[in-house]
């Protein structure tokens, strides 16, 4: 994995992470949910592209 990669999906994960917040701040904990399975699928592909 080269640095372009990984800076990628720590940009994604920081992303999803500021989105749970202002979801959660909003009441809106379905939203959430969904965003907590689209980070997880990030970090299933990271784990892919790690081997």
């Amino acid at each position: 994995m080269g640095f372009g990669q990984s800076h990628t999906y720590a940009k994604m994960m920081i992303k999803k992470s500021e989105e749970i917040i202002k979801s959660t701040k909003a009441g809106n904990l379905g939203k959430a949910k969904k965003i907590l399975k689209d980070m997880e699928e990030i970090v299933k592909q990271i784990k892919r592209v790690l081997g």
